[in-house]
């Protein structure tokens, strides 16, 4: 996906297109930002998966903590890494530069 320097550069390049009147340029430039739009698109489609299946485990953990099971956020635990939100058993929290999830992972790690 786009920077936001590209995306800075790509509108330069839109609005340079459009004062010359220059249409393949213009075109040009449409159908680079229709490939991001798909990119963008596909990456939150992936994130509300995640979110969904985030959702359903913790559900699972009350659920399975509401019937006594020895080990209720099992899944839990396991979509968490998943999403690299946890880290495995003995290492460390895992890092994604802009993201909350290290945040939140350590809150959660500390729990009880």
């Amino acid at each position: 996906m786009m920077t936001d320097t590209q995306f800075d550069g790509t509108y330069a390049a839109l609005i340079t297109a459009d004062d010359a009147g220059d249409a393949e340029g213009l075109a040009q430039i449409a159908w680079q930002l229709f490939g991001e739009l798909g990119l963008i698109r596909d990456h939150a489609a992936g994130h509300q998966l995640l979110l969904a299946r985030l959702a359903a485990a913790a559900r699972l953990a009350v659920t399975a903590s509401a019937a006594g099971a020895p080990d209720p956020t099992l899944q839990l635990r396991h979509v968490l890494a998943g999403g690299c939100w946890l880290a495995e058993p003995g290492g460390g929290i895992p890092h994604h530069e802009g993201d909350a999830a290290p945040q939140a992972a350590s809150v959660l790690a500390a729990a009880p």
